[in-house]
Formats: structure tokens, C-alpha cells, sequence
């Protein structure tokens, strides 16, 4: 696990222009849900975190004499030369996270546990949006985000 100081450089923000749409998105599902938007942060009693997490894969494989799986092509000679190929993929998930803060309170008492807790409420991780490009990256992330809200009418507001 890395701590913050080689964090330095990987957290990066999504520009406005993809982070918007994303945001605007998932406040118009909550609204849809009855739930509104707290004039500050001491009145809020849910906490919404938008995420949005990328990796970068890679791997090479090489065939040579040692592979268990590999016998020599027909013409070739056995160990020379050896082929190597690598790959690269990306990845990318856009994650919402609703905390109930009014639940807020000590923890239910253990040894271990010294801190307060914060309950989940509702969580979403929309997969795949990674592209080459950030309108479909974008058109992609509120997709996602609508399906996740059309997967989940449980998750309404207490009128």
C-alpha cells in the first residue's frame, strides 16, 4: 500500500469538462429521488463521492525452449531466437459512494476500534468507461450512472 507521500503524481482530477456531466448527472438522479441539495456542509446528512479510477495494465509473454507449452514451430530451430511481445491495456470505473452522516456516532465498542464510523448507504461502480477519447468516456460514465440509479429503486429519499 502506498502512503501519501508516493501518492505524489498518481492522483490526478478529472478536467471539468468530464467531471460536469458526471456530477450533473447523479445530482439530477438524486433529485429525481426526493433528495436535495444542503445550503452547508454541517446541514448535510448524506456525503455523495464521485470517483473516477484508471489503471494501466501490462504484461509480455515470450516463447522459448523452457515453455512447458512450447515444442518449436516446423523449420525453426529450437532456441534461437526467442519472441517476445508485451501488451498494454487500460481501464477505467466511475464509483459513487453515499455515506449517511446523520448516523454518525462511536462504534460499537471493541478494542480494536478506537474511532467513529460512518454507515454506507448506497454504493455504484460503473466499469469500462476508459477511452481514447473523453466524450465517450463521458457519454459512457452517465450511462452507467443512470443504470445504476434504474437498478436501485430502493434508494429513495423519506418524504
Amino acid at each position: 500500500m502506498l502512503d501519501e507521500n508516493q501518492m505524489d503524481g498518481l492522483i490526478e482530477t478529472l478536467p471539468p469538462q468530464n467531471a460536469n456531466p458526471l456530477v450533473n448527472q447523479t445530482t439530477a438522479n438524486l433529485e429525481a429521488r426526493g433528495y436535495r441539495a444542503a445550503a452547508t456542509k454541517e446541514e448535510a446528512d448524506l456525503a455523495v463521492e464521485l470517483v473516477y479510477l484508471r489503471a494501466v495494465f501490462s504484461d509480455y509473454y515470450c516463447y522459448y525452449w523452457s515453455d512447458w507449452y512450447y515444442w518449436g514451430y516446423p523449420g525453426y530451430y529450437y532456441y534461437y531466437p526467442y519472441s517476445c511481445s508485451s501488451a498494454a491495456w487500460r481501464s477505467g470505473m466511475v464509483v459513487t459512494n453515499v455515506i449517511d452522516l446523520a448516523s454518525a456516532g462511536p462504534p460499537v465498542p471493541t478494542p480494536s476500534m478506537t474511532n467513529e464510523y460512518l454507515r454506507g448507504v448506497w454504493f455504484s461502480g460503473v466499469y469500462g468507461v476508459e477511452s481514447d477519447t473523453s466524450t465517450v468516456l463521458t457519454d459512457r460514465a452517465v450511462e452507467g450512472i443512470d443504470q445504476a440509479f434504474d437498478q436501485s429503486p430502493y434508494f429513495t429519499a423519506i418524504p
